[in-house]
């Protein structure tokens, strides 16, 4: 039977998990990047409009997911303005505010899991960024509010407006 020499069972020990699925919960995460851009530096833009891509990572000492990415796509249609405010708002920004400024920023993100509905991983479990919500604060009057502006726009349960 084959068996890791102790130098090559360190590095499987010490090795970071990046994939699979976070659980549902809400969770510490710093910002670390937003793009209105893809890859090829072409603007992203939706049937909606434009739109950013918010990366969030969950902070290196983080007991569990150390290093996980999360991303929110907000639209910048005057439909999903809400969902934008909410984010700005979880930063104590304006929306004034380039987002330049909010890099490094702590807040508190609610991570769902979703079906994924369309695509080559149709039918495969996903997260998704559900909410961004303040760092201090009420978690329960805070999720309820994303909620209850979250259920204003959206009446697609697979086309977020946001």
């Amino acid at each position: 039977m084959p068996k890791l020499d102790e130098n090559a069972a360190k590095t499987v020990a010490d090795a970071e998990s990046s994939g699979g699925l976070m659980e549902e919960n809400i969770y510490e995460m710093i910002l670390t990047e937003v793009t209105a851009t893809n890859k090829e530096g072409e603007p992203l833009v939706g049937p909606n409009g434009p739109y950013w891509n918010w990366t969030f990572t969950v902070p290196e000492d983080a007991p569990r997911y150390a290093k996980w990415n999360q991303w929110l796509i907000t639209s910048l249609s005057d439909k999903a303005a809400w969902k934008l405010k909410e984010t700005f708002e979880a930063f104590g920004a304006t929306p004034d505010t380039d987002t330049d400024e909010l890099i490094g920023k702590r807040v508190r993100v609610e991570v769902g899991v979703r079906t994924i509905q369309k695509g080559e991983r149709k039918g495969e479990l996903a997260n998704q960024v559900k909410s961004v919500l303040p760092l201090d604060g009420d978690v329960a009057s805070a999720v309820a509010t994303a909620g209850k502006a979250a259920s204003k726009g959206n009446t697609k349960d697979d086309e977020p407006l946001y």
